[in-house]
């Protein structure tokens, strides 16, 4: 079997993508409803982020300078994106108007980035058993 990182990759984004449109999407839900939504969500998330981390970061070249900067701009967005979930769920807990858009624009764009740029290079970089490893990986991952 072939293995392409970013087709695969991409199918677990669509699944957090979804997760996220349901969320922020509370129409004609209770405001307790739309929390549970949250934070089902954001604990998916933050489950999704370590996966990367300790888990598809680690086949990265980090001797490679543009590696090095595409990893810790991931990093870095993935602290960023935890931030703002806490301050939306504390927000949503004490019945604040919530805006979501700050937050979906980096969701979106911190995608897109590991999509067109990080996965690319690893399905570029990985040998054929590497890519086998992280598949497996991928397959056992618990979000």
């Amino acid at each position: 079997m072939k293995i392409s990182i970013p087709r695969i990759m991409a199918r677990v984004h669509a699944d957090l993508v979804a997760q996220a449109d349901k969320a922020v999407d509370g129409f004609g839900l209770s405001r307790t409803r739309c929390e549970e939504l949250f934070d089902e969500f954001s604990h998916r998330l933050d489950e999704h982020f370590v996966f990367e981390e300790q888990g598809i970061f680690g086949f990265c070249d980090l001797e490679d300078k543009q590696v090095q900067t595409m990893v810790r701009r991931l990093r870095d967005e993935h602290e960023k994106l935890r931030q703002m979930a806490e301050e939306i769920a504390v927000d949503l807990n004490q019945d604040k108007h919530m805006d979501f858009s700050s937050f979906l624009s980096l969701f979106h764009s911190h995608q897109v980035f590991e999509d067109k740029s990080l996965y690319p290079r690893l399905n570029k970089d990985l040998s054929d058993d590497e890519k086998a490893k992280l598949w497996e990986r991928i397959k056992n991952r618990k979000s």
